[in-house]
């Protein structure tokens, strides 16, 4: 990143970098392969032949140093992983913070990760605990780990969905916490405290929760063989909304991302793409990919990258792929 300086102003100016430069030439809607460095079997492998990307379908993106990260791991394994996609590098590499890891035991990590960006300094990743009322933050300026308030309550589920909600609480922000079993919950950051509604009709696990930037609402629902979309505003207000055209969820059925200034999209795993329009409520057919093909109905997690209106899809195969996504509409 350079600077720009004249006697009244400065700019910053983002250098051009592999991604960029490979987002910039692709076609809106189109999905392309991607190398990038130390992207392998090592990196990604948790013990058992399984990997950090089971059961997980989403990584974060922090736009102050343009680094994306996913944290994971398989069943049964040895080890949890911590990774981090550098963008001025193109490289990934393993990321251990020091302190209690956000992969219990390690365990899955579901859409158990939500991630608060803040302005001029490195973001903070929460991490809530499966079957538990658990959530531990990471402020990654410091690298430091804390606990917040406990969710009450108790008999939680084991994969719901966390995702950080930047107006909640009159613009302090906090977390939207989903649980089948538990209800809805809302952690307000200013206080340090939680707050509990009933949940809608949902699957009974494996669902999520994403924000959407434009709408300044979440999205959650779905699980196991669920269609269910339900809304939360930032007034706390739940809201029904129509059923997806394919199952939501992390046990490999469909990836919802959204990004700014760009339909909220699901790519499911029979190879279709859905748009979201959310003004009408209704799902457009965008077309096709191939994240899951007949010879990898494995894994896949998206990281989502405004910076370039695209996403950095990760594919568990035997030789680990990544793909990437330029977003269609605005």
């Amino acid at each position: 990143m350079g600077v720009s300086n004249s006697p009244n102003f400065q700019i910053q100016v983002i250098s051009a970098t592999s991604l960029g430069a490979l987002a910039a030439g692709m076609s809106p809607g189109s999905m392309a392969d991607f190398s990038v460095g130390n992207w392998n079997w090592d990196l990604i492998e948790t013990g058992g032949g399984s990997t950090s990307l089971s059961y997980t379908n989403k990584g974060y993106w922090d736009p102050h140093d343009r680094i994306g990260y996913h944290f994971g791991s398989g069943h049964n394994p040895e080890r949890g992983v911590h990774m981090r996609y550098i963008d001025s590098a193109n490289r990934f590499e393993d990321f251990s913070p020091p302190g209690v890891p956000p992969v219990q035991g390690p365990k899955h990590s579901y859409e158990h990760i939500a991630f608060q960006p803040r302005s001029g300094r490195k973001g903070v990743l929460y991490h809530w605990k499966k079957y538990s009322a658990i959530v531990e933050r990471l402020d990654l300026e410091t690298n430091n780990w804390d606990r917040i308030a406990d969710i009450p309550g108790s008999n939680f589920q084991v994969a719901g969905g966390l995702e950080w909600f930047p107006e909640l609480y009159g613009g302090s922000g906090g977390l939207v916490h989903v649980d089948s079993t538990r209800g809805v919950s809302t952690w307000n950051s200013s206080n340090n405290s939680w707050d509990r509604q009933p949940a809608p009709d949902m699957g009974p696990y494996h669902n999520f929760a994403t924000y959407l930037p434009d709408q300044r609402v979440v999205l959650f629902g779905g699980g196991n063989d669920s269609k269910a979309v339900h809304q939360i505003d930032a007034n706390r207000n739940i809201t029904t909304k129509r059923n997806s055209p394919y199952k939501i969820g992390v046990d490999r059925k469909g990836i919802f991302i959204a990004q700014s200034g760009k339909k909220p999209t699901l790519f499911s795993y029979d190879n279709r793409i859905w748009e979201y329009d959310h003004s009408a409520d209704t799902w457009i057919n965008a077309g096709s990919h191939d994240l899951y093909t007949t010879a990898n109905k494995n894994w896949v997690a998206g990281i989502s990258i405004p910076d370039y209106s695209c996403i950095l899809f990760m594919l568990e195969k035997s030789t680990p792929l990544i793909k990437v996504y330029k977003f269609r509409s605005a």
